[in-house]
């Protein structure tokens, strides 16, 4: 079985030193967080570590390793802004192009299609119900 997991969370700004050194701190904080819950999300897996590295020379890892690791410094990448005219560049959760992925956020298309709670709300509803409809 495959799966793909999108692991987000708060970097605090007394944290933020810029350049590599953010994200090599980000992949030391990453490398906690999977010693220390991963087992309780994917129990077989055999090497917790084999989830974020590769394995030595340069073979293809089993699942393979993430290849994308982001640190946002500037308060722009933090937040979807919905500027004028935006919208209609909004995706709906159940169009994400892929037969098994749903997407959810305020960044995607709902009724408000503003940044806020409620309309992260909406998008997980949204998201939900289409799962449902297709496994029911």
């Amino acid at each position: 079985m495959r799966s793909v997991a999108y692991l987000c969370g708060v970097w605090p700004e007394r944290q933020l030193v810029g350049g590599t050194d953010d994200v090599a701190a980000a992949r030391h904080e990453l490398h906690n967080w999977i010693d220390r819950y991963a087992p309780y999300l994917w129990p077989r897996q055999a090497s917790t570590r084999s989830l974020t590295e590769a394995p030595p020379g340069g073979a293809e890892p089993s699942p393979p390793a993430p290849t994308f690791l982001r640190v946002n410094r500037g308060p722009a990448d933090r937040y979807v802004l919905s500027t004028a005219g935006s919208t209609k560049y909004r995706i709906r959760p159940d169009a994400s192009g892929f037969a098994n992925l749903w997407l959810a956020g305020d960044w995607t298309h709902t009724e408000l299609n503003v940044g806020c709670v409620e309309a992260a709300v909406q998008s997980g509803r949204l998201a939900a119900d289409s799962v449902l409809a297709r496994h029911t």
